[in-house]
């Protein structure tokens, strides 16, 4: 589909790429999905593995964290991040993984603000 895609614009073919470039996207968007669903799942399990359990996070290490979100400190937040991975949360309510995705994505205040109410 790029293929034809490229080949069309170098023709100037603005009709069939307006027809057709639609489709590329909606293929390319949900080969997306579908990639990071199976590195979601791989990471899972493979974690899941090897990891010893805990009850939550520890208070402390959430507090360093919380300091370095406000001061936007990113590599104070990944090594906090690397300590709270290392467990197996049994009743942390998603915490651990929310905070991974939201340091993914550089929402530091919103992890602060998240904290904070904790």
């Amino acid at each position: 589909m790029a293929e034809e895609l490229e080949h069309a614009g170098k023709r100037g073919d603005l009709d069939f790429i307006a027809a057709n470039n639609p489709a590329l996207l909606e293929t390319v968007a949900k080969l997306i999905t579908d990639i990071e669903s199976a590195l979601e799942t791989v990471t899972d399990n493979s974690a899941k593995d090897d990891k010893p359990q805990k009850d939550r996070p520890d208070a402390e290490t959430l507090s360093k964290l919380l300091a370095a979100c406000k001061n936007y400190k990113a590599d104070d937040i990944d090594a906090f991040m690397e300590e709270i991975e290392r467990f197996e949360y049994e009743s942390d309510d998603g915490l651990a993984k929310w905070l991974r995705e939201n340091v993914d994505q550089m929402n530091y205040s919103e992890i602060a603000e998240r904290l904070e109410q904790n």
